[in-house]
């Protein structure tokens, strides 16, 4: 695999979450933010992760990026129903 596909690694974190291999999950998940780290998509998804492991201040960072990039996610009730406990 091309390591600077961005996709790809979208795709392997998504998989490594489901299979619950976090650190995998996070380690794809950096490896978008390092190629393009205004990836709204890849701090959803780090935060929601860090939210699972109880990591709440990384995930609040994550958070805080998410809405940085996307005012308009401030409300979404999915980001936070994963961040629920966050806020």
């Amino acid at each position: 695999m091309n390591p600077n596909i961005i996709p790809a690694h979208h795709l392997l974190g998504s998989v490594y979450s489901k299979l619950d291999d976090t650190k995998n999950a996070i380690s794809s998940y950096q490896r978008v933010l390092q190629l393009s780290p205004k990836d709204v998509n890849a701090h959803y998804n780090l935060a929601c992760i860090y939210q699972k492991q109880d990591e709440k201040e990384l995930a609040e960072q994550a958070f805080s990026r998410v809405i940085e990039l996307s005012p308009e996610l401030e409300n979404d009730q999915d980001l936070r129903k994963c961040l629920a406990p966050v806020k």
